[in-house]
């Protein structure tokens, strides 16, 4: 008859060496997934940062335009504060990025090329298709125009009844996204 404290330490040995086989497969895993995204060959107008399962060995993915267009383009005509009357976006959404990327945190961080930035929970994702822009009614957004790229929440009605942390979401001149655990 075996002793409950040696079974005990048997099945916790057992799973230690589990896990332990599992932590030395990871980095083969990665480098199976990695390369999925294709590099950027034209100006990189997007970076993605932080906790995502794609990217270098800083974790970290770029995209161009090209690279952008390949994930899948969505289009949404909305009102927007900024706007007058209904414009029409062209982009990609941003559940698909995060998704191509491997994101597997609870927030990000959108950064735009004057330094402002904004916090942008998961979850908002579950009540609304945000989209990152890259055309305005079917033309490139210069930086003037608030280009390259614009996060953009679709809105119905009056864009000034928009709740303001939404507004405040809707990062334009967009150059980067961190993931945050």
């Amino acid at each position: 008859m075996r002793h409950p404290d040696i079974i005990r330490k048997r099945s916790f040995i057992s799973k230690l060496k589990g896990l332990l086989a599992l932590l030395l497969l990871m980095p083969f895993c990665a480098q199976a997934t990695a390369g999925t995204l294709q590099p950027p060959s034209g100006k990189v107008i997007l970076t993605v940062s932080g906790a995502v399962a794609e990217g270098d060995a800083n974790s970290t993915v770029r995209f161009d335009l090209a690279g952008l267009e390949a994930l899948g383009i969505e289009k949404v005509e909305t009102t927007n504060p900024w706007l007058s009357g209904k414009t029409r976006f062209t982009g990609v959404s941003l559940a698909a990025l995060l998704k191509a990327v491997g994101a597997y945190g609870k927030t990000v961080r959108a950064k735009a090329l004057n330094d402002y930035r904004s916090d942008i929970p998961l979850s908002d994702l579950d009540e609304y298709p945000v989209l990152i822009a890259y055309r305005l009614n079917g033309e490139a957004m210069a930086i003037r125009d608030k280009g390259p790229l614009w996060i953009i929440y679709p809105m119905d009605g009056d864009p000034t009844d928009a709740p303001l942390e939404v507004r405040s979401r809707m990062v334009w001149q967009l150059n980067a996204l961190e993931i945050l655990e």
